[in-house]
């Protein structure tokens, strides 16, 4: 007699086999998605922290550019004894080794040189405490600040704030005395011995990023002014 054969039987998943499949890939989704979630919160970070850093080296690459003009007088050789109408800083020739959260100064932009000082030929730096930001001068009426200059944002205070702003001045004094014919200056005279004033600014920047208050920065300059400023007079 013939012998039947057992029906096929088809092996398979049980259902806790079935479970354990879905708690590993639910495990490896989150890995997975928690390390996509790091990686876009580094990157964030990252375009934070570059964009904080260029904006504080923008800022003070333009201040000790445009500082170092400070003083220029295109007619300095023409007119020998007077006194440079583009000369001094502000507050500098008040406070000499102060530190200041603004600056005044003074260069010749004509074309041809008229040897006066106008409005559009001041110009400064300042922290603007109100917005968090630095403002450069455009126009202004004397070399010291006032509230009727015309000022323009350097930075952007939406995306950066500038928490400190400092402008340390340096002078050197170096006396020019022994190129006159008469080297002793009487008491009385106070605009000798003639000198030189050769003169720098230190400068100091920290910013915050205004969506990441965890990102900041700090940059510091030094920078020399490219025009010594001649003072005082021979003896006679």
């Amino acid at each position: 007699m013939r012998r039947l054969r057992p029906p096929f039987i088809q092996a398979g998943f049980s259902l806790i086999e079935m479970l354990v499949a879905l708690a590993l890939n639910m495990l490896i989704m989150i890995s997975a998605s928690s390390l996509v979630l790091m990686h876009l919160a580094e990157q964030k970070r990252l375009h934070a922290e570059t964009r904080l850093h260029q904006t504080l080296r923008h800022s003070v690459d333009l201040i000790a550019r445009d500082l170092r003009r400070a003083g220029y007088w295109g007619a300095s050789g023409d007119e020998p004894g007077r006194a440079n109408p583009y000369g001094g800083l502000f507050p500098v020739d008040q406070n000499p080794a102060g530190v200041s959260s603004h600056i005044g100064y003074s260069y010749s932009r004509d074309p041809k040189e008229d040897s006066l000082a106008s409005n559009q030929e001041r110009f400064g730096f300042r922290l603007n405490t109100s917005q968090r930001g630095t403002d450069i001068r455009l126009s202004g009426g004397a070399l010291a600040l006032a509230s009727n200059d015309n000022w323009q944002a350097l930075t952007d205070p939406a995306a950066v704030h500038i928490t400190r702003l400092e402008m340390t001045p340096t002078v050197q004094v170096v006396s020019l005395i022994a190129q006159c014919r008469v080297q002793s200056c009487a008491a009385s005279d106070l605009q000798c011995p003639p000198r030189l004033l050769r003169r720098g600014v230190q400068i100091d920047i920290d910013g915050v990023d205004t969506k990441d208050p965890s990102v900041r920065r700090s940059l510091s300059a030094y920078t020399l002014l490219r025009n010594d400023e001649a003072l005082g007079r021979c003896p006679s």
